[in-house]
């Protein structure tokens, strides 16, 4: 099946003319992944100050084979400094993974009820 729209952003209408769309602009969505042995006061800082959820999850380094906490976070491109910047003061130690979102549904994001569903759901 054909994209609907053109690489320039041209759509053509079911009467065959051409029509331009622009998409919604949204500040760009991120996931974090913050390797941290300080995981609570880390979660509790980002909880806090950026009022962002985080879910912990144990990890291990393949190479020392040591035990870490991975914190997971989706934010905002304009929140990422300021996340940086915590983590910074809280441990210094730790390593940050910001990688792109596809799609981020929830709370602080969009709501994931306004998601219209095309595909029935099988059970």
């Amino acid at each position: 099946m054909d994209d609907a729209f053109g690489a320039n952003g041209s759509h053509k209408s079911p009467n065959g003319k051409a029509a331009w769309y622009r998409h919604t602009r949204r500040r760009q969505q991120l996931l974090a992944l913050i390797i941290t042995d300080e995981p609570k006061p880390v979660s509790e800082v980002v909880l806090k100050e950026m009022k962002r959820g985080v879910t912990a999850m144990d990890g291990t380094g393949m190479y020392s084979g040591k035990k870490h906490t991975v914190l997971m976070c989706a934010l905002t491109v304009t929140e990422i400094h300021q996340l940086k910047s915590l983590v910074n003061q809280v441990d210094p130690n730790s390593f940050i993974i910001v990688t792109p979102a596809q799609e981020v549904l929830g709370r602080g994001f969009l709501p994931l009820n306004s998601v219209i569903r095309t595909e029935p759901v099988l059970r």
